[in-house]
């Protein structure tokens, strides 16, 4: 999370941790980073893509990432909305279990 600890911090302290003087102080720091900067650390380095192919990653980003963006924004859902998510998670339960 390196670069993004400020970032992070200053989140949770705009939002339900005013008293958080570190990111340490967080239950758990991931919960304030963006979608994409969470698969930005999924797909670094040091996690290796979390032994998934690079390929799959970028099939959930192109898939899930405009769902999350419709929800977010009070769009309408498509049809499709509800099985993409479901299928994706039901693969990610799968790999990690």
């Amino acid at each position: 999370m390196g670069g993004l600890q400020p970032e992070i911090l200053r989140r949770a302290q705009l939002d339900t941790n005013v008293t958080a003087k570190s990111v340490t102080d967080l239950r758990d720091p991931l919960e304030w980073l963006t979608l994409g900067e969470l698969m930005d650390l999924v797909r670094s380095e040091k996690f290796n893509n979390l032994g998934i192919e690079a390929a799959i990653w970028r099939k959930f980003q192109e898939q899930v990432v405009p769902v999350r963006n419709r929800l977010a924004h009070v769009r309408m859902l498509k049809s499709e909305d509800a099985e993409v998510v479901s299928m994706w998670a039901k693969m990610i339960r799968l790999r990690f279990k």
